[in-house]
């Protein structure tokens, strides 16, 4: 009779136990669910994936909500304002923004309402969305990709000597003009001119400066573009029509996975893993106003094929694709 009445306790206890686990996980588990809102620029990017994996192996079950712009101001703004009053009633536990123009337009809807953290933004304070980079303000932070771009140039220009240096870029994005201004800044003490092009979507610009390239009409050591979302959504095109006749350099990784010769960036695993630690502290309560703005390690990442089409010795080091 003892022998069972203590069996007995130790399976009531065993029961308590394991219902109190139960609560417990249960309760842990609704702790992290979050939901996100996602305005992309260019749709979902290697940067996103990488973003959500990070988040998935910190145990977080997320709803995301994405808003996909196309790169068009109308369609980015209709689709954002449709979603106000999810944002003022503190819906999502973050904004998450792609690019300096979505972000620009994220900012201004959201209002500090939620926090926004932004990816892929060239210059955050020049594009008016934090106050400074260590202490951002205004319940926003972020990850830059903002790498001087003397620095890009320099180490770009020991792959292949530059004397003349193509420049494509969008005036119609603020960050591009912002970075159309760093290359002149790089190129005069360099001894480099710079042959600039100025192209757009909706207009044949683009067209006409790849032809000018191809036909010899336009002739330079070297072509460049900056963070600019048109021209890296036309990379393969451009690669295509140019890639063969002039080494290709841009300011991030996705056009090399298209066939250019280099760039000088952060990868895009690092950009969404970094991403990722800034949405995970804001989770666990810190202000996101007062995280800094972080820039990840750039790399030398280099097309094995364009390398070796352009006659270009790839340093020890490098991040090399095929």
């Amino acid at each position: 009779m003892i022998i069972l009445r203590s069996t007995l306790l130790r399976f009531s206890a065993a029961v308590c136990f394991g219902l109190a686990s139960a609560v417990l996980s249960f309760s842990a588990a609704a702790a992290e669910q979050r939901t996100v809102l996602m305005v992309l620029w260019r749709g979902v990017t290697a940067v996103e994936q990488s973003f959500r994996s990070k988040i998935e192996e910190n145990g977080y079950s997320v709803t995301y909500t994405e808003i996909l712009s196309k790169q068009d101001r109308a369609v980015l703004g209709e689709k954002i304002r449709a979603l106000q009053e999810d944002i003022a009633g503190k819906k999502f536990d973050i904004v998450y923004c792609f690019g300096t123009t979505a972000c620009q337009m994220t900012v201004q809807v959201v209002r500090g309402a939620v926090p926004v953290l932004f990816v892929n933004v060239f210059d955050p304070v020049g594009a008016g969305l934090v106050h400074s980079m260590k202490i951002p303000g205004g319940n926003v932070t972020g990850v830059t990709i903002g790498v001087p771009v003397n620095a890009q140039l320099d180490a770009l220009s020991r792959l292949v000597p530059i004397k003349r240096l193509s420049l494509l870029y969008n005036a119609r994005e603020s960050n591009a003009n912002l970075f159309a201004d760093q290359v002149r800044g790089w190129a005069g003490p360099a001894g480099v001119e710079v042959l600039e092009r100025r192209v757009a979507p909706g207009t044949d610009a683009l067209e006409r400066a790849l032809v000018s390239i191809s036909s010899g009409e336009l002739s330079a050591d070297a072509l460049f573009i900056g963070t600019d979302s048109y021209l890296i959504s036309q990379a393969a095109d451009i690669h295509q029509a140019i890639g063969s006749r002039i080494p290709l350099f841009a300011s991030g990784e996705d056009p090399v996975r298209k066939g250019w010769l280099a760039t000088w960036a952060p990868l895009a695993e690092d950009i969404g893993r970094a991403a990722a630690e800034m949405a995970l502290a804001v989770f666990k309560g810190q202000d996101a106003s007062m995280l800094p703005i972080v820039l990840p390690k750039p790399h030398l990442i280099v097309s094995k094929a364009a390398a070796d089409l352009h006659k270009a010795t790839i340093p020890d080091g490098a991040v090399v694709l095929p």
